[in-house]
């Protein structure tokens, strides 16, 4: 199974802010380019799952708020390990 999006979580969670401009952590620390890259993935993937233009939106905003759950979980992890 190919990974849907070429930039880790875990890649996220170390890095500092790189834009305050973003309503999510993990996309205020993408660079221009990564969050191009990353609205090209998302859309491919409406794509493949044939996502009808008047649900584009809500599907792309619902891609969105899941991956900011699992940066967020994935960070709690991290920090959980560190404090054991």
């Amino acid at each position: 199974m190919n990974k849907p999006y070429s930039l880790l979580i875990d890649d996220l969670i170390n890095r500092t802010a790189e834009r305050q401009d973003m309503p999510y952590e993990f996309l205020n620390k993408m660079t221009n380019a990564e969050l191009i890259k990353w609205e090209q993935e998302v859309e491919a993937q409406l794509d493949a799952e044939h996502v009808r233009h008047f649900d584009r939106q809500q599907a792309f905003i619902a891609k969105t708020v899941d991956r900011q759950i699992l940066y967020d979980l994935i960070k709690l992890g991290q920090d959980v390990n560190k404090i054991i």
